[in-house]
């Protein structure tokens, strides 16, 4: 994210700063109405693209997330920040093997970027190749201990290779990490909900 007062790819940065405020004071959807009106003005405009998509995932706008995602990769191609939120946006839509592609080039850019390899895991979760999903989720997870979606990627790959005690301490550790977000409570009573209903399972 380009700092307020800046030049940003060659422009003024008071056509960005609005959407920048908005962005910072959590009001997202003006925010992505002031980023569009700069992409209208300057549609090469890198990080205007790339902060626009980033909120549309945040808001599940994934469809239009992908299509500006795109647009940024072809301002800057070598973005890890930008394949890494395409990755999840793509995850999000169930488009693993395209997801794949691109939390794969996030890696490679920047093997030390914990977020990057959670969707790099996520994406391999959605492939069924959990045991390959488990190496890296674990490794972002070391990269960064307090990340909650890194937790919430594990327990869905644990659950899925049937370690049900440890998918649902991984829930139950996003949750901590993140009490604010209702997914991963869901993620934690499909668990439960799953174990119940087989008498031979307890979590």
């Amino acid at each position: 994210m380009a700092e307020r007062g800046a030049t940003v790819n060659g422009t003024p940065a008071g056509d960005f700063d609005a959407a920048l405020v908005a962005q910072q004071q959590g009001d997202l959807r003006t925010a992505v109405r002031l980023y569009q009106a700069v992409l209208r003005r300057y549609p090469w405009h890198f990080e205007a693209s790339h902060n626009l998509g980033v909120l549309l995932v945040h808001l599940e706008r994934y469809e239009e997330a992908v299509a500006v995602l795109y647009r940024a990769l072809e301002r800057r191609p070598s973005s890890a920040e930008a394949l890494n939120g395409l990755a999840l946006a793509l995850c999000m839509l169930d488009r693993h093997a395209e997801a794949l592609v691109h939390a794969q080039c996030a890696v490679a850019i920047r093997p030390d970027y914990a977020e990057a390899l959670t969707n790099l895991a996520f994406a391999q979760h959605g492939l069924k190749r959990d045991d390959v999903a488990l190496a890296n989720i674990e490794r972002a997870i070391v990269l960064k201990p307090d990340f909650a979606q890194a937790y919430a990627v594990l327990g869905q790959t644990l659950q899925a290779l049937g370690r049900l005690d440890e998918a649902r301490a991984a829930f139950e550790s996003a949750v901590a990490r993140a009490p604010r977000q209702p997914a991963l409570y869901k993620l934690l009573g499909e668990l439960k909900r799953y174990a119940a209903d087989d008498p031979a399972i307890r979590v």
